[in-house]
């Protein structure tokens, strides 16, 4: 299960997923470590085999323990929605998840941070001059600072992903360290192709762009369109897949590999 919630954590770190603010239902709060619910009770006749004493998930903290509600118990109700919902939806009862919704939103709600960018663009467009001048020196040094850094994703990306619910027990570094193998990789594969070659920027295109407030958003579906001077062919480049937006200033938030 971990390793498929990754794979779906690298989807979401790709492409953005979920709705835009607005909806206002209530998540119910979840069943914590020293809860005192009792041990046996009414089953759920929708799924008669449901391990309701073992079939659990226990947070990396330890203070939170999602099991499956029992009829007649406060989260039941809200677990048959979210046992509706398709990434929830499987052949027997799973524990109750209770922030299901930030999946289906699309983002969690986040405070507000204090951290910006480090050494970021004052628009997509100087961003983009950056990465040609980096790949027509073919500098991997120069390349390397336009992307986000660990701090950066930790502090002002991940309170705000919804992988990173307590129940998924996905922690920052796991999906910094696939974000980070991704990056080095598409880097090295954009100075393998354009390196070194005599490159002129002509614009840059985001095809979506999905807000994670109250803090950044992220642009994704990037093509980097560039000419050739010896040439004159016009080139677009994919390698720099999404970027990041804070505070109107921009950085790479991941490159393709």
């Amino acid at each position: 299960m971990r390793f498929i919630l990754l794979a779906a954590l690298l989807t979401l770190l790709h492409t953005g997923c979920g709705r835009e603010e607005g909806d206002s239902t209530t998540i119910a709060e979840s069943v914590y470590a020293d809860d005192t619910s009792p041990t046996s009770g009414p089953v759920d006749p929708r799924y008669p085999n449901a391990d309701y004493e073992n079939n659990r998930i226990t947070s990396n903290d330890g203070k939170q323990v999602f099991t499956i509600p029992r009829p007649g118990e406060p989260n039941y109700a809200d677990w048959l929605r979210m046992m509706q919902y398709r990434p929830y939806r499987t052949a027997g009862a799973i524990p109750y998840d209770p922030d299901w919704r930030d999946l289906e939103r699309g983002y969690r709600r986040a405070a507000v941070v204090e951290l910006g960018l480090k050494n970021a663009y004052a628009s997509m467009d100087t961003l983009a001059e950056a990465v040609v001048f980096a790949l027509v020196n073919r500098d991997r040094t120069l390349l390397e600072p336009t992307r986000i850094i660990a701090q950066e994703f930790e502090t002002i990306c991940w309170p705000s992903f919804p992988q990173g619910r307590p129940y998924t027990r996905i922690t920052w570094r796991d999906a910094w360290g696939m974000q980070d193998r991704s990056s080095h990789s598409g880097i090295v594969d954009l100075l393998s192709e354009f390196g070194g070659l005599p490159l002129e920027f002509v614009r840059i295109e985001a095809n979506e762009t999905k807000a994670y407030p109250p803090n950044f958003r992220i642009h994704s579906g990037i093509r980097l369109y560039v000419r050739n001077t010896d040439s004159g062919e016009l080139l677009e480049i994919l390698g720099l897949q999404s970027i990041i937006e804070r505070k109107d200033r921009f950085k790479a938030f991941m490159y393709d590999d």
